[in-house]
């Protein structure tokens, strides 16, 4: 049963606030002396307990312990295979000062079919104006994701998609394979192919030529890789892929010959290395912490070395509490390429492209081997409300 001393400040779910004691109880930590899980009918208990940060045995300062119960709440939450998670303190023993704790989760649906249609141009403002809103330049088809194939938190996608871009690719992540859970897998097939070819750059503009008659494009990579998780907020991965890409007779012999560097093909291995630190609250918005990203790549490996480039990327994220509704975010984020000498064009893309863009110059992009950017921003949170989607699954 709970202890009185556990009333005031301990009992319920750690993710609440709850009140000081009028009398301060004489404790200065607590044993954690057993884990259990309730709630998982998918899910591997291993799984869930994978992604706390202590476990049976840890000692635990009594001032910190509802802020450690509610950050392991968010890491739960943070799986994205939970729509809500609890944990609740029992059994205290004032004569060993241990206690048990309870987890209980609710499983959110792990089947999520989604239909694509989406723009093919970088942006809405270059698909509007530019393309005078073309609906060739649509992507549709659909997206098929299970987070939790084999109650492991393996992650299984299949994309299939016509339009602009016709595309298959199938994706699948193991987490963890090992006894002590911290190696994991993942394989990656792609296959892609478009009749419109961005060829060349112009006074920091696309230009484009499509052919109704053949595809200009055909892009095939097959790869795959380990993961190393020692800590919770920390992943390293090692990967190697197979690169093959090929365009058409006219892209090579009118349009651009340095397309692929005087070639109509390009076959390259791939090899790299990432490093990850998250220790953001709430991944999907966060109000607080920092994301650092590094990763180390070499394209060209033996005699499959068309590219030949080593490229470094790093990228840091931090966000700041300024104050209940107010949260300060920054973002630096930059690349660095080796050797120093003209690459392929079809290489060359830096800011401008994906997520690598430069606020207020949208219709623009910058190529080349290098870059660096850092974006900043002040946020403010209208409103917030809870949904209880556990009750729907």
């Amino acid at each position: 049963m709970f202890a009185p001393i556990l009333f005031s400040s301990l009992l319920g779910w750690a993710g609440m606030a709850s009140a000081q004691p009028t009398n301060p109880p004489p404790v200065e930590y607590v044993v954690i002396q057993g884990i259990s899980v309730e709630g998982n009918k998918k899910t591997r208990t291993e799984v869930i307990l994978r992604e706390l940060d202590f476990q049976p045995g840890d000692t635990i300062a009594f001032q910190e312990l509802n802020e450690r119960l509610r950050h392991n709440r968010l890491e739960l939450m943070n799986t994205g295979l939970f729509t809500d998670a609890k944990i609740y303190l029992k059994n205290w023993s004032e004569a060993s000062r241990g206690l048990q704790l309870l987890v209980q989760i609710k499983e959110n649906w792990y089947v999520y079919p989604f239909p694509i249609f989406e723009l093919a141009d970088r942006n809405f403002n270059v698909w509007w104006t530019t393309y005078e809103h073309s609906l060739q330049r649509i992507n549709f088809g659909v997206r098929f994701y299970h987070l939790n194939f084999t109650g492991n938190r393996d992650l299984l996608k299949l994309l299939i998609q016509y339009g602009y871009t016709r595309k298959y690719e199938l994706d699948y992540r193991f987490p963890a394979f090992n006894a002590s859970e911290t190696l994991g897998f993942t394989t990656n097939l792609l296959w892609a192919r478009n009749r419109e070819i961005n060829y060349a750059t112009a006074e920091d503009r696309q230009l484009f030529f499509r052919d109704e008659q053949t595809f200009l494009l055909q892009r095939y990579r097959i790869g795959g890789g380990l993961t190393y998780r020692p800590k919770w907020d920390v992943v390293h991965h090692l990967a190697a892929a197979f690169h093959y890409n090929r365009i058409g007779d006219r892209v090579l012999q009118e349009l651009n010959p340095d397309y692929f560097d005087g070639r109509s093909r390009q076959r390259y291995l791939s090899l790299s290395y990432a490093f990850s630190w998250d220790t953001r609250d709430v991944r999907p918005y966060p109000s607080k912490g920092h994301f650092l990203g590094l990763s180390l790549r070499k394209d060209g490996l033996g005699p499959l070395n068309d590219l030949n480039r080593l490229q470094l990327d790093t990228d840091f994220r931090i966000f700041f509490p300024l104050a209940e509704r107010w949260t300060w975010a920054a973002h630096l984020k930059g690349r660095y390429t080796l050797p120093r000498r003209p690459l392929p064009y079809h290489n060359l893309k830096a800011l401008g492209y994906e997520f690598d863009f430069v606020r207020g110059y949208e219709f623009y992009v910058m190529d080349g081997p290098d870059f660096f950017l850092t974006k900043n921003s002040l946020r403010f949170r209208l409103f917030r409300f809870d949904i209880d989607w556990g009750r729907y699954m």
